[in-house]
C-alpha cells in the first residue's frame, strides 16, 4: 500500500511535505511555484501537474476538486495531450475494448510516435510490474510507478532510470517536453 502524499496548497504554490514516489524531483524541491508548472492534467487518475517542462507529479486520489481551482485562480493552462499511459496499460484492464476503440486508441499512439513495435516493447517491460493486476476502468502513470516500487525491493535502488523513461514516455507528445 502507498502513502497518501502529503501536501499543501497555497495561493501560489503548492508545497509537498510527503511525496511518495521515489526519485521525482520533488524530493529535491518540495515547493511546486506557479512558474514550474507547465500545466495541469485533470484526465489523470490521479489529477496531476506538468512540472518543470519534463516530470508529472500527483495529487491525492480522493483530492478532486483543489487543483482545478487553484489552475483558474493562477492562469495555468489545462494539458490537453494524451493520457499515453491509460492506453499503454490497457492490456492489464479486466475490460473488453471493440476494434474501433483499439483502433483509434493505437492511431492516437501513432501521433506521438508510439507505433505498434514500440508499444509491444513497453508492454514487454511491463509484464512483471504489472502482473496479476486486474483493475476495471484505469491505469496510468501513477499505478505503474506505485506498482513498480512496492512489489520490487530494488527499486530504490536501481529504479532512477525507470522513472524518469516512464516519464518521458508520459509526456510524448506534450506540447510540455523539454526539448
Amino acid at each position: 500500500m502507498t502513502k497518501e502524499n502529503k501536501y499543501v496548497i497555497h495561493e501560489n504554490r503548492i508545497e509537498y511535505l510527503y511525496y511518495n514516489l521515489y526519485f521525482s524531483s520533488l524530493h529535491r524541491d518540495n515547493i511546486v511555484s506557479i512558474n514550474r508548472i507547465n500545466a495541469v492534467d485533470l484526465n489523470t487518475s490521479p489529477h496531476s501537474l506538468i512540472i518543470d517542462n519534463r516530470e508529472i507529479v500527483f495529487l491525492n486520489h480522493n483530492d478532486t476538486n483543489s487543483l482545478e481551482t487553484f489552475a483558474v485562480k493562477n492562469h495555468i493552462p489545462f494539458s490537453t495531450h494524451i493520457d499515453t499511459w491509460a492506453i499503454l496499460t490497457r492490456d492489464y484492464l479486466d475490460t473488453q475494448f471493440d476494434d474501433i476503440l483499439l483502433n483509434e486508441q493505437n492511431n492516437k499512439l501513432k501521433t506521438i510516435g508510439i507505433d505498434q513495435n514500440e508499444f509491444k516493447k513497453i508492454l514487454k517491460d511491463l509484464r512483471w510490474t504489472m502482473f496479476g493486476t486486474m483493475e476495471w476502468n484505469y491505469l496510468g502513470l501513477w499505478d505503474v510507478l506505485a506498482m513498480k516500487q512496492n512489489r520490487n525491493p530494488f527499486y530504490r535502488f536501481f529504479g532512477n532510470d525507470y522513472y524518469w523513461k516512464l516519464m518521458k514516455i508520459g509526456l510524448k507528445g506534450s506540447e510540455f517536453v523539454k526539448r
